[in-house]
């Protein structure tokens, strides 16, 4: 995990980072879009995000 946020950090990209750990490219993305989950709902259970903050938000 520490070698993906500093491949993320440095702004390499996700090929690159991926050949770095060793991980299956459905583990890298899944791993990948962990981190700001978590945070997003740290935001959420501290009251700093909205409702409506949370309805417009795109699902991709």
């Amino acid at each position: 995990m520490r070698l993906l946020i500093k491949g993320l950090k440095k702004g390499r990209r996700d090929a690159a980072i991926m050949s770095d750990v060793y991980w299956l490219r459905n583990a890298y993305y899944e791993r990948k879009r962990r981190p700001p989950e978590k945070i997003f709902e740290c935001c959420i259970r501290k009251g700093l995000v909205t409702y409506g903050e949370i309805m417009e938000l795109r699902i991709d």
